[in-house]
């Protein structure tokens, strides 16, 4: 399954929500996927909470910690500009979508009042319907 980074930022901020996807993760998914702008995007957010060290620290975690396919951003840019040409989303979502179309796979997003109209159309599952 592919994951938005603000899945991920929940996994990584122990928060209720980030605990509910791990364990799903630990009873249902072999492989989480994220792609390098979602990276760019966690370091982002990390970065503003707390510092630039912080924020690589993470990088290296999600690069090295076995839990995360890292999908390489050249593999979907072909694909992002036509979805956020078509979906009125951020370019970031636009990217989680992508990884999931080409990968084939369901795409994992906290609930987004952007994506909610397009759900079903782009494969999108929102945690609060996961068990």
């Amino acid at each position: 399954m592919v994951f938005d980074s603000g899945v991920t930022i929940d996994m990584l901020s122990g928060s209720d929500e980030g605990k509910k996807v791990e364990n799903y993760i630990e009873d249902n998914l072999d492989e989480v996927i994220i792609n390098e702008l979602n990276v760019e995007e966690i370091k982002y957010v990390v970065c503003k909470k707390s510092n630039e060290k912080r924020a690589e620290e993470v990088e290296n975690m999600l690069k090295t910690s076995g839990y995360f396919t890292i999908f390489p951003f050249s593999s979907i840019r072909g694909e992002v500009y036509k979805i956020k040409c078509k979906y009125p989303i951020s370019l970031a979502d636009a990217s989680s979508v992508a990884t999931a179309k080409i990968s084939g796979l369901p795409v994992l997003f906290r609930r987004e009042k952007e994506i909610e109209p397009f759900k079903v159309e782009l494969n999108v599952t929102f945690v609060n319907e996961i068990h």
